[in-house]
């Protein structure tokens, strides 16, 4: 699935498709987390936790959302497949269109890939 976020990755950064429109994230379980480059190995490892000050972990259906969140610093975007999350309310709620906010651990089992900024 490494390639498949590659593939996606170099589509939207050519600007030959829109990041919502391509067939990589019309899969609607597909998402995006970015974060600091220096949470790579433990998130890999253990997974995504929810933050003790949210009770919650965010993930974007826009690459280029999440990715707007850190443009200054080294950061990572995961990209995730949630659908062993989506089919429980009590785990996650909807934030906005875009976003959703998953509320108990996402094993490391559904990350499909990462791209190192």
């Amino acid at each position: 699935m490494q390639n498949d976020l590659d593939l996606f990755y170099q589509d939207i950064k050519n600007g030959d498709q829109s990041d919502l429109e391509h067939v990589f994230v019309k899969n609607n379980n597909i998402y995006f987390h970015a974060t600091y480059l220096e949470n790579l190995d433990s998130i890999l490892q253990d997974g995504f936790k929810p933050s003790p000050k949210f009770q919650c972990c965010y993930f974007g259906k826009s690459f280029h959302i999440c990715r707007s969140y850190f443009n200054s610093v080294q950061h990572i975007i995961f990209a995730v497949d949630l659908s062993d999350y989506l089919n429980n309310e009590n785990e996650f709620s909807e934030a906005n269109n875009f976003e959703i906010r998953v509320s108990k651990d996402v094993r490391p089992e559904s990350i499909i890939g990462y791209i190192k900024f």
